[in-house]
């Protein structure tokens, strides 16, 4: 086509943006992604639950539980214990056990009194000494006797003599007169005679006269006389016994 004439093409025009303004303040730095580009949140997947398998139970937890749901529940009115702390006492040094003393046994002190008929002076002799260790408080410790070098076994005690101790508030219940054995001067820490006539029948060092431990001489016999006689006696007697407990004393050291 020789009529048509060849158009030279125009060149593009390039638009070139315009420059873009700075921003006073800090500038961002841009994010780098480093790896696969991020999700988006309808791509993300949805997030389900994990259903945990429970353990099972093996049969001897089985049958504790069973037990504990067939107990019946404590009262409400039972309060709970609480254990009170203990408190520690002082130890106490206890003292040391001394080795005990030997027992002894204490023979009572024999004391005899004689007279011939052991029916007047020895008989309330005897009674008269009994009731002063009584009032002293020792009768237990002295074993009181009478004998006589002539007297009839079973003999009583004189009327008279009764009457005596009666009146000196003394209680004879029964009186049986005995002869003086050589088993009753062996047995005897001290014999106390009326008389020397006595003394010197007995012999040895056990026997003495009441005149001895009371200087008043010997003793008379009182036996047929009247109740004045018998009440000399009883006094004289009375008098002479602190004499006689302490020579009874003597006669064991």
């Amino acid at each position: 086509m020789a009529g048509r004439k060849n158009k030279t093409p125009k060149e593009p025009t390039v638009k070139t943006a315009p420059p873009q303004k700075k921003k006073r303040g800090k500038e961002k730095k841009p994010t780098i992604n480093v790896g696969a580009p991020p999700l988006r949140e309808e791509d993300k997947p949805t997030a389900r639950p994990i259903a945990l398998k429970k353990p099972k139970k093996t049969k001897r937890e089985s049958d504790a539980r069973k037990n504990e749901q067939t107990q019946v529940p404590p009262e409400i009115s039972e309060q709970p214990k609480v254990e009170q702390p203990k408190i520690e006492q002082p130890k106490i040094e206890q003292p040391k056990e001394q080795p005990a003393a030997p027992k002894r046994t204490l023979k009572p002190i024999f004391v005899t009194f004689v007279c011939t008929g052991n029916t007047c002076r020895s008989a309330m002799a005897q009674y008269i000494f009994r009731d002063y260790l009584k009032r002293r408080g020792e009768e237990d410790a002295f074993d009181v006797r009478s004998a006589g070098l002539a007297a009839q076994t079973g003999s009583d005690m004189s009327d008279n003599a009764y009457a005596a101790l009666k009146e000196m508030n003394i209680k004879v219940a029964m009186h049986f007169s005995q002869q003086l054995t050589w088993a009753d001067v062996d047995e005897s820490d001290i014999i106390v005679c009326m008389s020397e006539s006595h003394k010197r029948a007995i012999g040895g060092l056990k026997a003495v006269t009441l005149g001895m431990l009371d200087g008043g001489g010997e003793v008379p016999d009182p036996y047929g006389q009247p109740l004045e006689a018998y009440r000399a006696t009883a006094r004289r007697l009375l008098n002479a016994c602190p004499q006689v407990y302490a020579a009874a004393l003597d006669a064991v050291k």
